[in-house]
């Protein structure tokens, strides 16, 4: 992708395995794991013009906790403090 344009960057929650994020509107399995979505926003939120976003089909909880949810929240986190030094998780996803 061509880093000198700006991107909106929008997240569907469904893209997650259900195993991770249940709460949402289309479970479906085989999704992705969590450490791959963290490593997937936090490089676009690192090399791209990102001048907006969203995060989308964040459901009611079906437990206790609502993982979907704190998985949309991590995600946020990574495209907010996307400059900020951290170890990435999965070493395969540059």
């Amino acid at each position: 992708l061509d880093e000198n344009i700006p991107y909106y960057l929008s997240f569907d929650i469904d893209c997650l395995d259900p195993m991770v994020a249940p709460e949402t509107g289309t479970p479906l399995p085989g999704g992705l794991g969590y450490d791959i979505a963290l490593d997937l926003v936090d490089h676009a939120a690192r090399h791209l013009n990102i001048i907006g976003w969203d995060m989308v089909e964040v459901s009611q909880r079906q437990f206790a906790y609502n993982n979907a949810a704190i998985c949309a929240s991590k995600l946020i986190q990574r495209i907010v403090f996307g400059t900020q030094e951290f170890e990435q998780i999965n070493p395969h996803i540059r």
